[in-house]
Formats: C-alpha cells, structure tokens, sequence
C-alpha cells in the first residue's frame, strides 16, 4: 500500500483514541469507548481501502465515508467531554481536526480532477 502523510496522521488519531478509549471501560463507558473506537478505526480502514480502489468514483466515495467516520468520531469526543467522562486532550482534537482538513481536501481535488477528465473526454478532437 502506499503510505500517505493523510493516512500516517489517521493512524497516530487511531492510536491516542485507543488510549482513551482503554480509560473509557475503564470508568465503565464500554458502549461509548465500542462506538468511538468502531467511528477511528473506519477512518484509516476506508484511506486503506481508498488506496486499492477500482475507479475515481469509488476512490471518492471511500474518503467521503471516511469524512462521515471522522465526523462520528468528533460527536463521540465531545459527548465525552460534555459528560465530563474524561479529559479529551487538545493534541486529539487538533489531530482530528487536521485530519478532516486533509480528507475535504482530497476529496475536492479528486473530485476536481475527475471533472477535468470528463470535460476533456467531452471535447471534440482539434484538426
């Protein structure tokens, strides 16, 4: 597979969650700590998958579910916060954040490119 800096960063974010949510059973969060730690995983599971796709919209479509897993993953970290059920580090959020980033940018330029192709298909040869 090639590594990306996009899916080394997912894969740190995988990591710190982990952690967290190893404290989350401990306090008695089972539920939570599955939920989130299902939500992260997917993020680098669906760049993984993304890596091996079959066409550009298929590419696509997996960083578009992985922007949604990422989005799922900020709800659970801030029900956590919000229940004052552990302290989520600034280091995660700032980690997430700048994943997201990355994923709305990938996504606009694959999809910016595809667009590229399609109208270059479309014109009609010069002579």
């Amino acid at each position: 597979m090639k590594e990306s800096i996009l899916f080394d960063k997912s894969c740190e974010l995988c990591g710190m969650i982990l952690d967290l949510t190893d404290n989350l059973e401990k306090i008695g969060q089972k539920n939570i700590s599955k939920q989130l730690e299902r939500a992260v995983t997917s993020i680098s599971a669906n760049l993984s998958e993304a890596n091996s796709s079959e066409s550009a919209n298929d590419f696509i479509h997996k960083l578009k579910v992985a922007i949604k897993e990422s989005n799922e993953t900020y709800f659970w970290l801030k029900l956590i916060s919000k229940r004052d059920l552990l302290k989520v580090e600034k280091s995660i959020l700032d980690l997430l954040d700048e994943v997201q980033r990355m994923l709305s940018k990938s996504i606009s330029t694959a999809s910016n490119n595809q667009e590229i192709k399609l109208q270059l298909k479309k014109k009609p040869p010069k002579y």
